[in-house]
Formats: C-alpha cells, sequence, structure tokens
C-alpha cells in the first residue's frame, strides 16, 4: 500500500506541497494501486481457468498430429478451434 513517502516523491525536488497536495497524491496513489491488485486477480483467476480447461499435454499433441496429417494446421485445424475456444471463454481482463 502506498505510503506518504511514495506520495511526497512524485513532486519536484525542493518544492514544498501542501498538506492538501499530499492528500490528493497519495489518495491517487492508493486508487491506481487498488486498480493493479484488482486487475492482476482479474488477470488470475482467467489465466486458472484456462489451465483448468486446456486439454491435457497428450490430448494437445495428438490433436497437432491429425491437424499435420489432415493438412490444417491453421486457425481451421482442430488444435487451434480447441485452445482458441478456452482463450475466448475466458479473455484476460
Amino acid at each position: 500500500m502506498p505510503t506518504r513517502e511514495d506520495a511526497l516523491a512524485l513532486f519536484p525536488e525542493g518544492y514544498v506541497p501542501s498538506e492538501k497536495e499530499i492528500e490528493k497524491k497519495l489518495e491517487e496513489l492508493v486508487i491506481a494501486y487498488q486498480d493493479v491488485e484488482n486487475q492482476s486477480y482479474d488477470y488470475s483467476i482467467a489465466i486458472q481457468n484456462r489451465k483448468l480447461q486446456y486439454p491435457s499435454v497428450e490430448q494437445q499433441l495428438d490433436l497437432l498430429f491429425k491437424d499435420i496429417q489432415n493438412g490444417t494446421l491453421d486457425t481451421t485445424g482442430e488444435f487451434f478451434t480447441a485452445l482458441n475456444t478456452v482463450k475466448e471463454s475466458n479473455p484476460k481482463p
């Protein structure tokens, strides 16, 4: 959590800010900190959900092998489609 010293460090060297200015900077830092924390949490939830929904490595390799055999190693192939479905259902924030 940001501190008063963090807020003071944002002012130019030699400038003596008022208490009101310091409080405003500190409030801005706290809001920014909370936004980062929330985004980080949302991001990690999306990644956790993806990990649970992705096919196993063995299944992914099998899908790749089949796509190579079928000449569909592109966005129409089973491998891409399977992983893209998971990504689309769990977008990163």
